[in-house]
């Protein structure tokens, strides 16, 4: 399978919140890297898929998977309500993955953390959150620390 094809594999599990076949789209060691979220290892990953899938989430590919040299890039607009603050988010993303055995080894999600934040939160709140990478950093990884003790089968 191509890295364009495993990718077009990965964009199709996650239009249909399949976090299973998303996994097995990665590498054991893979990473991944968003304005919230820096995970390590295969299970990681699947486990914050698990997590935004479970909690509803539409995913419209804006452009299609391209490769440059080692890397696949695509963008997506994720649509989503933020769980903890009921506030719907429809966020551009772009995707840049790279590749190890035929699978996804590094993966960095970017889009505009000041404009998520303003939809995600609001107000003051919205406007710290946008601009304090390390506010982002520490919520992401106490949902997925809590999700984690609530799926046993994701923990090291």
């Amino acid at each position: 399978m191509s890295d364009i094809d495993l990718i077009h594999r990965w964009l199709k599990a996650f239009q249909s919140s399949d976090y299973d076949t998303m996994a097995t789209c990665y590498h054991p060691d893979a990473t991944f890297t968003d304005i919230a979220f820096v995970l390590q290892g295969q299970k990681q990953i699947h486990a914050m898929w698990h997590m935004i899938c479970e909690n509803g989430i539409e995913v419209e590919l804006r452009e299609s998977p391209r490769a440059s040299g080692e890397t696949v890039t695509t963008k997506i607009i994720d649509t989503y309500k933020l769980s903890n603050t009921g506030r719907q988010v429809k966020n551009p993303v772009l995707c840049t993955f790279r590749f190890r055995e035929g699978k996804i080894i590094e993966q960095r999600d970017e889009c505009d953390p000041i404009a998520w934040a303003a939809q995600a939160f609001g107000g003051i709140k919205g406007w710290f959150v946008g601009r304090i990478g390390l506010l982002r950093r520490i919520a992401a990884r106490k949902k997925i620390e809590a999700f984690i003790q609530q799926h046993p089968q994701y923990a090291e």
